[in-house]
């Protein structure tokens, strides 16, 4: 079986919970006021999502509910959670399954979607490789970190990773361009603001198809 690790912020809504999930040896999620999704698909959790109190739609319902959905259904005991908190960064290992915490659903800063966790490590941010600090800037909070699986591993034990030469490394990237279509991308990992805005600019000429059904392209500069 494939080994899985994952990205998982310490915040909910507007709240800072690590504190929370060190001392209960929990992981968890917000978006209270939908009740326990255990058992429920990626489907059904974005026909929840629709409803009140939240009633999302276009790109945030896709982000949102990718994120719930790795939380619920995407994780499973024994893998890998690396938890960034400011200059820290906690790795742990999935104890449990999905939990709806009841009596932590009460208000809009509430955390009643949980799992529970071993706590393996704390190391510093700068202690990461370029590409998996670079990997955390995914603005989620549920990211597949799999691929970043053994050396998150390697620092759950304690060991250092040597910094080698990642220019030519590339990190995956997903953005909902419209609701059930993804666009993927492999951007280098060392990537700088110039060459983002450089390559936002290309995006600007790319092929499109109008709302009368007519092809175009922006012309190049």
């Amino acid at each position: 079986m494939e080994k899985k690790a994952w990205l998982v912020r310490p915040n909910t809504h507007t709240a800072n919970r690590m504190g929370d999930f060190l001392e209960n040896n929990i992981i968890a999620i917000g978006w209270s006021g939908i009740g326990t999704l255990e058992g429920k698909s990626k489907e059904e959790i974005k026909k929840i999502l629709q409803d009140k109190p939240y009633e999302y739609t276009s790109l945030i319902l896709g982000n949102v509910t990718s994120s719930i959905d790795i939380f619920v259904n995407g994780m499973e005991i024994g893998d890998l959670v690396l938890m960034p908190d400011n200059d820290d960064i906690y790795i742990g290992e999935v104890e449990s399954n999905y939990i709806y915490e009841k009596t932590k659903d009460i208000d809009e800063a509430s955390y009643p979607h949980q799992r529970k966790i071993i706590f393996l490590r704390k190391i510093l941010r700068s202690e990461l490789p370029t590409n998996l600090r670079t990997a955390l800037k995914i603005h989620r909070v549920t990211a597949d970190l799999s691929r970043y699986y053994e050396t998150i591993k390697l620092l759950s034990e304690g060991n250092i990773i040597e910094f080698k030469d990642d220019k030519n490394e590339f990190i995956d990237v997903e953005y909902p361009i419209r609701p059930g279509v993804m666009i993927k991308l492999s951007i280098p990992a060392n990537m700088h603001q110039s060459e983002a805005t450089r390559f936002s600019e290309f995006v600007k000429t790319l092929y499109f198809v109008s709302c009368h059904g007519h092809s175009h392209s922006h012309p190049h500069k």
